[in-house]
């Protein structure tokens, strides 16, 4: 970074700490202030506060004080904060919060913590950013106080390096590159019904609708099952929905529908209702007070052994669509579907219910959702009543505006379990010819570097596996080659990295190693490729207006002290770097991580600025466009798996479930994951910690087994 020029300008450097203090409580922190050059960033000098907790403990003491002589005047108008901080945390176990104090043009004091909903507080080791959204504008002539360290364990030694903090504006325009593609570009869904799940056998499903009075009757008989939906539009929600299966009638969606912003639910008027097409069309308009909010509309529509409803709003005011809860149930039991996760905050994955021989799933078409994420249920059982999902969500944006609702839902009824699993309505992944019969090699480093020695060992080691009999090995480094990682970080460039550690050999040594890999022991070779990552430490790539924005305006979490890229920017990115790659090295695989284990709606933009904000939509067909993209540059690339359905096609996954000790329960994967990837292994915390538990490396291959996945 030294020399680089700094695209926002800084208030303090820190070169010269004349006249600055730092207070603490004594007896409760012990610290000091000092210029340092031991760790510099933009230029010589940077500012070292060296603490550790006292032997009095006070909470509400246990902070450091670190003050300007005299308050510095912000000469610009400002609505965010940037502050560059190195620690040495390691983690979320530990960390620290810093506050930002400072004194409004009107003479208002100011405490801003610099934290998001994703990032409470500092815990990434070497040097990254801490940025706050303010979530107004400040005038200039605003004055800096001071900064607070505070919530650290402190029962260590801890130090922490301080460089350029700035307020500065965020720019109303965005830069150029932005790119989304529609569904077509990618080849999904293949299925004009997207994830409607298919019937097993020749069999077909009769289905007749009729009116009578209010109600509707949709029945749908393929010999074994006999199902009616009963629809009575009275109140605009799902509610208005009952199920007859098999002669057993219940609710499937009680109190399910849509859920508004605000207090209370408004009423529903309806407008008109028919019957057109097979399909039952109702339009409602809602109304708190005398005023009309929204209208919406509802379509429902029998198909198989499902019932297919449509859902729209006018206008934003919807926070949720909710499934609710089955209810009218005899004996429901509830079973979970590993690889069929939704990984959403504050809920569980999905579950199928089970009642006296009648299966009921629900769920959300992601082919049709404008929802910004999904959630799971809680999978929980209330008297004669189940919550087996949970709907989706409609976040604001940084403009504080919500997208109206548009929903395609999946209510499921079968005697089959095959016949309520959802369909994955994507491609086949055309490597699968290749991977069938391959195992996948991960080299993860994690002692000292640089290692000089790394890349003879590293083809050592490849050498004793040949002569072991092994072939067909795919390679993949897991960023090792970019970054140090010990003594201690100074930060991680794991993405948008062209250039191999020059201290292990560079390039050159790289070229060597992957050259004789792939030709003399005929194995594919290939590096990390995450662009779902951007380090600020990267100047010539890093931009404040590149990074992920959740609904605050503040940045979504990458991973350490990265920030998570915008996805709007990766097709570029990638574009730019890895024909570099291909061409330094002619690899042939790749390790696109985090692109299958975060859910898409992990990577959902709220920033007002970009294309489909606040959807999930465009960051799930920007995956798989980059994932095509991968394959054409690498042909054969993996990524890290758990929410791997979703992109099942368009790439090999490590074979994670939800959760490392999951019950064995194949279904989805054979059936489902498995006609469209050659997933490899299981879940990895089997893996890595089974030298202190050598019973989980059973579990880890015996999954691998059950799953009928490729090794790992």
């Amino acid at each position: 970074m030294k020399g680089a020029a700094a695209k926002i300008k800084p208030l303090v450097d820190f070169e010269d700490l004349s006249g600055w203090s730092l207070t603490t409580y004594e007896g409760v922190v012990e610290a000091e202030l000092l210029r340092s050059n031991e760790d510099p960033l933009w230029d010589n000098y940077t500012a070292r506060v060296n603490f550790q907790a006292g032997e009095f403990h006070d909470p509400e003491k246990k902070m450091i004080i670190v003050r300007p002589p005299n308050p510095i005047m912000i000469p610009n108008d400002f609505d965010s904060i940037q502050f560059w901080v190195s620690a040495n945390f390691w983690g979320r176990s530990a960390g620290a919060q810093i506050d930002i104090e400072f004194e409004d043009a009107e003479g208002e004091l100011h405490c801003k913590t610099l934290k998001s909903a994703e990032q409470p507080f500092i815990f990434w080791s070497g040097w990254s950013t801490a940025d706050l959204h303010l979530g107004k504008a400040f005038k200039k002539n605003a004055r800096f106080l001071g900064f607070y360290i505070r919530d650290f364990e402190g029962n260590r030694p801890t130090t922490m390096f301080f460089d350029n903090l700035a307020f500065y504006k965020r720019s109303e325009s965005m830069p150029p590159g932005m790119e989304v593609p529609s569904w077509s570009d990618i080849g999904a869904p293949t299925s004009p019904d997207g994830m409607l799940p298919a019937l097993e056998g020749a069999n077909r499903c009769l289905i007749t609708v009729r009116q009578e009075a209010d109600a509707y009757y949709f029945t749908s008989n393929d010999g074994a099952d006999s199902i009616t939906w009963i629809y009575s539009p009275k109140t605009g929600q799902l509610h208005d929905l009952q199920a007859v299966f098999k002669g057993k009638r219940f609710q499937p969606c009680q109190d399910g529908g849509f859920v508004f912003v605000g207090d209370g639910q408004p009423a529903a008027r309806l407008i008109e209702a028919k019957l057109e097409g097979g399909s039952v069309h109702t339009r409602w308009s809602w109304h708190r007070a005398v005023q009309e909010l929204t209208r919406t509309e509802m379509k429902l529509t029998a198909k198989q052994k499902s019932m297919q409803i449509e859902l729209n709003s006018s206008e934003g005011v919807i926070e949720k669509v909710s499934f609710g809860r089955a209810a009218g149930l005899d004996n429901p039991i509830l079973q979970a579907v590993p690889y069929f996760v939704m990984r959403g905050k504050g809920s569980e994955d999905p579950a199928v219910l089970y009642d006296g021989g009648m299966l009921f799933s629900a769920f959300v078409d992601i082919y049709s959702s404008e929802a910004s994420a999904l959630t799971g249920g809680l999978r929980a059982l209330e008297g004669d009543t189940a919550k087996i999902n949970g709907g989706s969500l409609y976040l604001p944006l940084t403009n504080g505006r919500r997208n109206p609702v548009g929903e395609k839902l999946f209510l499921n009824l079968s005697s089959k379990f095959a016949e309520v699993l959802p369909t994955i309505a994507n491609p086949p992944n055309p490597t699968m010819p290749i991977t069938k019969n391959g195992l996948w090699v991960s080299k993860m480093w994690y002692d000292v570097m640089p290692y000089p020695k790394y890349f003879e060992e590293a083809y050592s080691s490849l050498e004793r596996l040949h002569g072991y009999g092994l072939r067909n090995l795919m390679v993949r480094d897991h960023g090792s080659l970019y970054r140090q990682y010990s003594p201690k970080r100074r930060g991680e460039s794991m993405s948008l990295v062209t250039d191999i550690e020059p201290a292990i050999g560079g390039d050159e040594a790289a070229r060597t190693y992957f050259a004789k890999a792939q030709n003399d022991l005929g194995y594919r070779m290939g590096l990390y490729t995450n662009f779902t990552l951007i380090s600020p430490l990267m100047p010539d790539e890093f931009d404040v207006d590149k990074v992920t924005q959740d609904s605050d305006g503040n940045w979504r979490y990458g991973s350490g002290g990265c920030k998570m890229y915008k996805h709007t920017y990766m097709l570029e990115a990638q574009r730019r770097i890895n024909p570099i790659l291909k061409e330094k090295f002619d690899l042939k695989c790749s390790y696109p991580d985090q692109y299958t284990c975060r859910a898409p709606w992990a990577f959902t933009d709220y920033d007002a600025r970009v294309p489909e904000a606040g959807k999930f939509s465009p960051a799930l067909r920007v995956l798989a466009a980059c994932l095509i993209l991968e394959r054409e540059v690498f042909e054969v690339p993996l990524s890290e798996g758990i929410m791997q359905w979703p992109l099942a096609g368009y790439c090999d996954s490590y074979a994670q479930p939800g959760s490392p000790g999951e019950a064995y329960f194949p279904e989805f994967q054979l059936r489902r994951i498995h006609n469209l990837s050659n997933d490899t292994g299981t879940h990895l915390s089997n893996f890595f910690f089974s030298n202190s538990k050598p019973e989980l490396l059973d579990r880890f291959l015996s999954g691998q087994i059950v799953n009928g996945v490729i090794g790992h």
